[in-house]
């Protein structure tokens, strides 16, 4: 993370932000996740899906449950940390 001292303050640059979407649920049974996570990502990564999707601006992934948690793992702690080095609270 960068900070930026142009204004009158120092300011928190971050270089990267993206847009995630997903499905996710705690309690349900394994057997489910599986199916909805192969009918999902087959419908995304379907060439006339994607070519929409893309032609949108969307980077589909049908990933897997795996990869998908250690994601939101990655990115829980990304936005941790800049949630704590600037400072931010709830109001």
């Amino acid at each position: 993370m960068k900070y930026s001292n142009c204004v009158s303050r120092p300011v928190l640059v971050i270089d990267e932000v993206d847009n995630m979407n997903g499905v996710i649920g705690a309690g349900i049974p394994a057997p489910i996740v599986d199916w909805l996570n192969r009918t999902i990502s087959g419908i995304v990564t379907a060439r006339e899906v994607k070519q929409r999707l893309e032609s949108q601006g969307f980077d589909p992934v049908g990933s897997s449950v795996p990869a998908f948690a250690a994601y939101l793992r990655a990115e829980a702690g990304k936005w941790a940390k800049v949630v704590k080095e600037s400072g931010a609270r709830v109001e």
